[in-house]
């Protein structure tokens, strides 16, 4: 069963920079979901727990259906 709108909607977004990207300590440069590029200032959604990071909208429709994250399966919700 994936998460609750409220759930979701209460993850933390940022726009996306490859600076920010660093400091997270990550380095992807496209989303795992969809597989296009970040652009810089694009606004990303990050997972807590895990801190890897999505396309809004591709994350929102993935955790609609899941509760883990896409790349590490770190579950998001006890």
């Amino acid at each position: 069963p994936g998460l609750d709108k409220e759930t979701i909607e209460s993850l933390p977004v940022f726009p996306f920079t490859s600076e920010k990207c660093s400091k997270y300590g990550k380095v992807a440069t496209e989303c795992s979901v969809c597989l296009t590029d970040f652009q810089e200032d694009e606004v990303v959604k990050i997972l807590p727990g895990c801190s890897h990071f999505f396309h809004t909208d591709c994350i929102d429709m993935w955790l609609f259906s899941h509760s883990t994250c896409p790349l590490c399966r770190c579950i998001l919700v006890p």
